[in-house]
């Protein structure tokens, strides 16, 4: 055995010069990508699977009650686009019911519908108005503000002619949606005129009538016919609306009125009515200031030079959207003086003229004082 071992050859005799620190990952190019032999298997998209997953019925872990109407739902949808949904508490039996009054049975599916994009029933402006309100009613209560955004547009209140954003009003009372109301008093202009002729006017209330009064956006000729605008609807039911008369005298712009009509209220009256509204010591009061300022803008020159001692402070008053008719004789000028009767002549006039007769009424940009002076318009 000894002698065997004794003729095996040495390593370094087999293995002359063999490099012992030799790496073989010095020569393999690891900075391209290596391709997979075999290709991943192609899945279905997720969002087919999602989609059906939240409306099956079966999967809902929800259902809203509305009025006798079950509707199955995620949460977590909900969730996603009502800050109303993630405040309230959900019942143990996740059986949770929501206000008829507030939301139709008929407009949460298609909130519904639209909060999972499906939005083929529920395009906006291919709704009536009344079912957009009734929308916009249910996305207010549950304070979705995308939504709200796109109804309000959809409705276009400010693109609607005046007469069909007025005929708006009792149904947009009766959902009791304010920003809308606010929008169709300030929509109403040259359509003001025909509804003062109007029996509606007469039945509007006294906060309403305000709203209007005080309107700079109102379409009249002259501050006169504002002043008798009042005087028409206290006159309806006097004197039960004797006591508004300080607050609707209020919303007068006194200051716009001509020197003389000015001058004519303070002399004797011919109605009970007029008699009450000139002798409350308000509008005495508004009467005195207006006339002496106008009454010293006749002499281009101020209160204090013109009479020699210093006046009450009175701030002059915003103009409204000036108007003309050139069907109504006092169109013709606006500082002169007409009778409260020729106005209600004038007022009886329009609506044989038809609903739309204001569509031809003018603005104007500057006074005129006579049929054939040229009134420029926008």
């Amino acid at each position: 055995m000894k002698k065997q071992r004794d003729l095996l050859p040495d390593s370094a005799t087999l293995e002359p010069n063999f490099n012992e620190e030799h790496n073989l990952f010095e020569h393999i190019d690891l900075s391209k990508e290596i391709e997979c032999c075999q290709a991943y298997p192609e899945y279905p998209s997720i969002i087919p699977k999602l989609e059906f997953y939240l409306r099956d019925k079966n999967t809902c872990d929800l259902i809203v009650l509305i009025g006798e109407h079950k509707f199955y739902c995620q949460l977590c949808v909900l969730q996603l686009y009502s800050p109303y949904f993630q405040r309230c508490s959900i019942p143990a039996d996740c059986n949770l019911r929501l206000p008829e009054q507030q939301i139709k049975p008929r407009i949460f599916p298609l909130i519904y519908n639209w909060m999972l994009q499906d939005t083929a029933d529920v395009r906006p402006k291919q709704l009536q108005n009344r079912l957009l309100l009734d929308f916009y009613k249910a996305a207010e209560f549950l304070e979705i503000k995308t939504l709200l955004d796109d109804i309000w547009q959809a409705i276009g209140i400010m693109d609607m002619s005046e007469t069909e954003a007025y005929a708006m009003l009792a149904t947009v009372r009766a959902l009791e949606l304010l920003n809308f109301e606010v929008a169709i008093f300030a929509r109403i202009s040259r359509f003001f005129l025909v509804l003062v002729a109007a029996q509606q006017f007469m039945e509007l209330s006294l906060q309403d009538v305000c709203r209007l009064l005080n309107s700079s956006s109102v379409g009249v000729n002259s501050e006169m016919e504002i002043f008798y605008s009042a005087l028409r609807w206290l006159s309806h039911e006097w004197p039960t609306r004797q006591a508004h008369v300080t607050q609707l005298m209020s919303c007068v712009r006194f200051g716009l009125l001509p020197p003389l009509f000015l001058r004519s209220l303070q002399s004797k009256q011919s109605t009970q009515v007029l008699h009450c509204i000139t002798q409350c010591p308000l509008v005495l009061e508004q009467i005195e200031k207006a006339f002496i300022y106008a009454s010293t803008e006749l002499y281009n020159s101020g209160p204090d030079q013109f009479f020699g001692f210093d006046v009450p402070d009175f701030e002059v008053p915003e103009p409204r959207s000036w108007i003309f008719d050139k069907r109504c004789a006092h169109h013709h000028d606006q500082h002169k003086t007409f009778t409260y009767q020729q106005f209600l002549s004038y007022l009886q006039s329009l609506p044989k003229r038809g609903i739309n007769c204001w569509q031809s009424f003018k603005y104007l940009k500057e006074s005129i004082h006579c049929c054939t002076a040229s009134a420029g318009t926008k």
